[in-house]
């Protein structure tokens, strides 16, 4: 992105202390989305938003940590950026949070064209409301790969907006993300210098298959400990169909996902790739460094060993120093504190979750004004 002279950088980067790469923005009601729905839309989701699949099991917990983090003015937690603001940014000492919504469940939805409508909608009461009138909020083009035309048409509409700093997607989906289907996509994620973000979310419901290889889960404390299963076969999908070779340039953000997993993944699949290079003779490097150049992994919910040389091995295994990034999950239940995070890794690698990570991976955007 070359910045104009007015969109010249509204910070210094050396002042950043802490960029936190997941917060949660909510609509209040889908009311909130009717004016940038237009009345056709409106009249076949109105008001009770579109119907997102569920599962037959909940989060007994809820999505919220506290009552405390619950605005008392609207009954929500992550509804009014300024009290968001006031309950993660001041609170916390957050400089920037990245918003990655509250429709996790939109690549599963079946209906591809309602599913890019509301999409639409979303991103521009997004912009309306969070990104434009506070600086300290930065925009996702959140986008439905299940409908590939309309996904790159909405990336082209917002790519230049102001705030804006990745695309986002959800690990739901019809197939894995390493088919040709989404490759124009990723290229047009690519051509713009546009970080591709893939939340979790939407598993196992509309479109998207059944969670695990051994079939449906009962409850939700299962599908939270196993929902990277997802994640691992996107990823092996997007390295071994040659993603990340068609698309050298193309960064790819894990978020909510975990990390414990990566190591496995990229030993199995060096180890595999070196008996089986035939079926992928398109690859010209091991997968591993496909995976340590291009990936980058959010840090909650961040995996928690007994002893902390354990935690410091995972984070030397997946070079953390230069993958991983900090995430809150502001404001779910199992919201990551940053000022309880990290506390016990060398300094030098701290800031490089909280701070440095980020600025190599969203460069000038992140610096950027918003207006």
């Amino acid at each position: 992105m070359t910045l104009t002279t007015t969109e010249a950088s509204t910070r210094d980067r050396t002042k950043l202390s802490l960029v936190d790469c997941d917060v949660h923005q909510e609509i209040r009601s889908w009311e909130d989305l009717r004016p940038y729905l237009g009345p056709a839309w409106w009249e076949r989701i109105g008001p009770k938003g579109p119907p997102f699949g569920r599962r037959a099991y909940e989060n007994v917990r809820g999505h919220i940590i506290s009552e405390d983090m619950i605005n008392p003015a609207t009954g929500h937690a992550a509804d009014d950026p300024n009290w968001v603001k006031a309950e993660l940014c001041a609170k916390y000492g957050v400089d920037l949070g990245i918003l990655t919504s509250n429709i996790l469940g939109l690549s599963s939805h079946p209906n591809t064209a309602m599913a890019s409508a509301v999409a639409r909608a979303y991103n521009d009461w997004t912009l309306d409301v969070w990104v434009r009138p506070h600086s300290e909020f930065k925009g996702s083009i959140v986008v439905a790969p299940q409908d590939t035309e309309g996904a790159v048409a909405e990336i082209e509409r917002l790519a230049d907006a102001p705030g804006v700093v990745q695309v986002l997607i959800f690990s739901g989906s019809i197939e894995p993300y390493g088919r040709p289907r989404y490759w124009p996509i990723w290229e047009a994620a690519e051509r713009h210098g546009l970080p591709l973000a893939m939340h979790s979310g939407g598993e196992t419901v509309g479109i998207a298959p059944i969670g695990t290889l051994a079939g449906p889960l009962t409850y939700y404390v299962e599908h939270h400990a196993l929902q990277t299963q997802s994640a691992q076969a996107h990823i092996v999908s997007m390295v071994m169909e040659g993603v990340f070779e068609r698309f050298p340039r193309l960064k790819f953000l894990i978020v909510e996902e975990g990390i414990s997993w990566v190591p496995h993944v990229m030993w199995r699949l060096d180890k595999d790739f070196k008996g089986n290079r035939s079926e992928c003779p398109w690859l010209n490097r091991l997968p591993s460094e496909y995976i340590l150049d291009q990936v980058r992994f959010s840090s909650q919910p961040i995996d928690e060993p007994r002893k902390l040389e354990h935690l410091l091995s995972m984070f030397d295994m997946i070079e953390a120093e230069r993958t991983l990034l900090y995430a809150s999950d502001y404001p779910h239940w199992d919201f990551d504190n940053p000022k309880a995070a990290f506390n016990d890794v060398p300094a030098a690698l701290r800031q490089r979750i909280f701070v440095g990570n980020a600025l190599d991976l969203y460069g000038d955007r992140l610096l950027a004004s918003n207006r």
